[in-house]
């Protein structure tokens, strides 16, 4: 279904569920996770781009500060009233939560926000680390934006806004990588020790070279936080051996000097942890650099050693509990199979899905298809560079 087909399938939506004409059409694209594999919440570098997987929807606005999202595929509507910005328990994990958030994010910064009705529809799939949740929180602070504050927040404060919506209303933490990159829509370049973290938003023609497949294994991350943050906590302790919040506030050669008498007083996992991150952020910088030269050789080692890290040293390709370790046997499985191409854990990590990059050749992507269709639970999405931006479609 082409993007006009799901344009037109939420205004009708909006017409049946809200017996009237929508005013305005709004899109938000989800995202991938190049290669900073969690390395935005410790102040690192990340590269990252948004796809052609969008929520799309219609909206009409409201002259009271009542919210009323009705979504494809779900019965009741989403209502929340902005004229109560206290949090709620009982929204933990909700996309109410999100929406009271992004307006509370308003509020406490003087910016205007209202009411609307909404009918949405979904092409980003939920559980599979492609930010549906970023994709929904900037899709919230966008329309407030846009029709309430005539587009004078930027990009990085709609980022902001959203993510201060998931971590202190709906309950989840998070870097800003997942919001930064749905809300400029692009291939974005981050360094997150940085005020302003956008180092650049890069063309996304550089990544006209390869193909890009998400494969899913069949299995949510999204009841798996305690995992994630558990990266977090490891990496912390590191920092505080160093009287330091945040892994980017260490010096590296340093962090190397001092890696075995790391390992004496902190938990193993935890050095590695810390060790990745060094080394990931390194590769980012490769990463930006070879992709301007058109060297897909070291853009493929690259991402092939960013996955292995990942795998070995992050050690967030399975978990304690994890007894059918799908996510890494597939890993494995895919490293083994098709030796020309890159992959990697994407996002999160733990359960949910894997980024495989290869070269534009049909056999692979053939090849692919049958691998996947005959491995139980796995599912292929070719994706590309998104072609719409976060805002409101004439």
């Amino acid at each position: 279904m082409n993007e006009k087909q799901n344009f037109r399938k939420v205004i009708v939506g909006f017409k049946n569920n809200l017996k009237s004409e929508p005013s305005h059409l709004f899109v938000s694209p989800g995202r991938v996770e190049f290669i900073g594999n969690h390395t935005d919440h410790q102040g690192g570098r990340t590269l990252s781009f948004a796809i052609n997987r969008y929520i799309f929807a219609a909206i009409s606005l409201r002259d009271d500060k009542q919210v009323q999202i009705f979504s494809h595929n779900y019965r009741k509507p989403i209502n929340v009233d902005l004229n109560d910005l206290t949090k709620k328990e009982d929204e933990l994990g909700k996309s109410a939560a999100l929406i009271r958030g992004v307006a509370a994010y308003f509020n406490k910064s003087g910016y205007k926000y209202g009411g609307f009705d909404a009918f949405t529809f979904s092409t980003i799939p939920a559980g599979m680390g492609l930010s549906s949740s970023a994709a929904f929180e900037v899709l919230i602070a966008t329309i407030f934006n846009e029709l309430y504050n005539d587009k004078k927040i930027d990009e990085l404060e709609i980022a902001k806004a959203s993510r201060y919506s998931e971590i202190e209303y709906f309950g989840k933490p998070c870097g800003l990588l997942d919001q930064i990159t749905v809300s400029y829509g692009e291939l974005v370049n981050c360094d997150f020790s940085k005020e302003m973290p956008i180092k650049e938003v890069m063309s996304a023609n550089l990544l006209d070279h390869f193909d890009f497949f998400i494969i899913y294994t069949g299995k949510s991350h999204s009841k798996l936080t305690h995992h994630y943050k558990a990266i977090l906590d490891e990496m912390e302790m590191v920092s505080n051996e160093y009287g330091k919040k945040f892994l980017s506030e260490i010096d590296e050669n340093q962090f190397k000097a001092d890696f075995a008498d790391l390992t004496l007083k902190l938990p193993q996992r935890a050095v590695n942890r810390a060790l990745h991150y060094f080394d990931e952020n390194n590769r980012v910088d490769e990463l930006v650099k070879y992709l301007k030269v058109s060297n897909d050789q070291e853009i493929l080692r690259i991402i092939s050693e960013s996955g292995e890290s990942s795998n070995t040293l992050l050690e967030n390709m399975t978990y304690d509990g994890d007894n059918r370790k799908l996510l890494q046997k597939t890993y494995y499985r895919i490293k083994r199979q098709f030796p020309k191409v890159a992959v990697r854990v994407h996002g999160g990590g733990f359960a949910g899905t894997l980024l495989v990059i290869s070269p534009k050749t049909a056999r692979i992507k053939i090849n692919l298809q049958a691998f996947c269709r005959f491995m139980p639970n796995l599912r292929l999405l070719n994706i590309l560079p998104a072609s719409m931006k976060p805002g409101e479609v004439k």
